[in-house]
């Protein structure tokens, strides 16, 4: 596929807006070093542990804050759409700060008021277990809890983008529908091309995109696997472009590649969470015996400094205008109208 027609306003091509919708990892000196010779505009930064007391969270920003004044040659906190364009203006990567799950805030819903002043703005609602919000990807799903439609419109009201990401089914169709605002599946693939109970339906991507939103596809192998046994390649993240194009028109889609460096940097410390028999089985076994450390994410995208080559990969099979769309400006749209210009 050389091209694709956009179905909305075409934005000027060349934009250079380039912007990974989630990275896991943690900011240590290497990871900063990437990240400026990536070509990335900006990340959505995974600040907090999964699972995390809100006095760890409160800890876990702070050292992110912290990181980021210390390294505001090469890096810029990111609240707001503006601050995304003076990152890519002054040479630096902005970093929005986002939470993969709900635990720190428990059933008290003014913590999030807390949480987006010290500059939280996007939220994953549930990680891959049930929670008070709802229920995650790996357990039978009761759908969005009466708290979860509490925290989503609050959420809303307070300009703090609504990822559903690791969300069950039902949780996930419960958000969309709840949200008064766009809301975002950062880092997943479509089911129908990756058979993981990560990913989202056709119905769920229909939903999602009627209602303004985006999904980023993500090279995390075990979400981005195709049943064949085999570790999957960038050619692969193509074919999941291609049918959420299909299927949700161009304003819809985005990059997600859950990189996770140094997060987890040696085989010990990898298997207890990610590996094959790790703490969701129900997404990383049965992969076959190709499924390792060295083998986490696509072949040809092992870190952030490899994103140039999925971005020659993006701007060489679609036209500039979508090219454009896909790497950075339809993750913009959603942001801006959420968390302000």
């Amino acid at each position: 596929m050389a091209s694709q027609k956009t179905d909305g306003p075409v934005p000027s091509a060349g934009t250079g807006i380039v912007i990974d919708g989630l990275v896991g990892g943690v900011l240590t000196p290497r990871v900063i070093e990437r990240l400026a010779g990536s070509g990335l505009t900006a990340i959505n930064l995974t600040a907090v542990r999964i699972g995390a007391t809100l006095h760890e969270a409160l800890s876990d920003l702070a050292v992110v804050r912290e990181t980021i004044e210390r390294n505001s040659r090469q890096l810029q906190l990111a609240t707001t759409a503006a601050d995304i364009r003076s990152a890519k203006a002054t040479g630096r990567v902005g970093i929005v700060i986002g939470m993969q799950d709900t635990e720190p805030i428990g059933r008290n819903l003014s913590v999030l008021r807390t949480l987006r002043d010290i500059g939280v703005r996007i939220i994953q609602i549930t990680h891959n277990r049930q929670c008070y919000v709802g229920t995650g990807c790996v357990e039978p799903d009761s759908g969005l809890t009466a708290f979860g439609r509490q925290l989503v419109t609050e959420m809303n009201r307070l300009g703090l983008v609504v990822d559903l990401s690791h969300c069950g089914p039902k949780t996930t169709l419960n958000a969309i529908r709840c949200s008064s605002q766009p809301i975002m599946c950062t880092h997943a693939n479509p089911l129908a091309i990756c058979p993981s109970p990560r990913n989202k339906s056709d119905e769920i991507i229909t939903e999602l995109a009627a209602r303004g939103g985006v999904m980023g596809m993500a090279a995390w192998s075990p979400i981005l696997h195709r049943g064949n046994r085999k570790r999957p390649r960038l050619s692969d993240l193509n074919a999941c472009i291609d049918h959420v194009l299909r299927i949700a028109g161009t304003d819809h889609i985005s990059i997600g590649t859950d990189l996770c460096d140094d997060l987890t940097p040696t085989p010990e410390s990898w298997a207890p969470s990610y590996g094959p028999s790790g703490a969701f089985p129900e997404v990383t076994a049965g992969l076959g015996d190709w499924y390792r450390f060295e083998t986490t994410m696509a072949d040809g995208l092992d870190t952030i400094a490899q994103m140039p080559a999925l971005i020659e990969v993006v701007r060489s099979r679609y036209d500039p205008a979508l090219a454009d769309k896909i790497l950075g400006l339809n993750f913009m749209r959603v942001f801006e109208s959420v968390a302000g210009a």
